[in-house]
């Protein structure tokens, strides 16, 4: 059974969208954002922007990955029903997928390598959709994210690195201002910030 879910999931992943299955509906989160990633997942239209939309606005967002968060030596082995549902639970942040793709690698499943393909697709496409949200703020680029770790992604993609890190506000929100030899870099956390 398990593995008939990782499959449905592989192939919805990869191939686009899949007739809806109990199992698979299952093991989303619930509320809008659960209703939305259902519906990507049936229809293998996956509009990252509107998701992360909906995801932030999710009560049970924290900002912080499940699955990348996820210590296997302080917790019971999970099941891999309980890797999906926390990939999931997480779906529109890069680092779930990042975590999602180190677990396939090594993971012992038939279709590993075509899971971990997919989310290597998806880590780009959501660093896609990060990047467009750049505007200009006084002091240099300012970029939206969804996590810390977000932030680390846009930064190496600029090929900048961070010489020092400071919290401050911005049009009413809070930020974080990266320091970087090329000039600042800032990231809007309004979304997270305090959760």
């Amino acid at each position: 059974m398990k593995l008939l879910r990782i499959a449905l999931v592989g192939l919805t992943l990869l191939i686009g969208p899949v007739p809806a299955s109990a199992q698979l509906t299952d093991l989303l989160p619930e509320g809008a954002y659960g209703t939305a990633l259902g519906t990507a997942l049936q229809t293998g239209a996956f509009d990252f922007a509107a998701l992360r939309a909906s995801y932030a606005a999710d009560p049970a967002y924290t900002g912080r990955s499940r699955l990348r968060d996820h210590d296997p030596a302080s917790s019971p082995k999970w099941t891999e029903d309980d890797v999906l549902r926390a990939i999931f639970a997480d779906f529109p942040l890069l680092d779930t997928h990042m975590a999602a793709f180190d677990h396939y690698r090594t993971a012992p499943l038939p279709n590993a390598g075509n899971l971990t393909d997919a989310h290597a697709m998806f880590y780009r496409d959501i660093l896609e959709v990060i990047l467009a949200t750049r505007r200009e703020g006084p002091d240099g680029p300012v970029f939206t994210v969804l996590s810390i770790a977000e932030e680390y992604a846009v930064l190496s993609r600029l090929e900048r690195q961070s010489t020092g890190q400071a919290l401050m506000t911005l049009d009413g929100r809070p930020h974080d201002r990266h320091d970087t030899a090329e000039g600042p870099v800032f990231f809007d956390i309004s979304a997270f910030f305090g959760k």
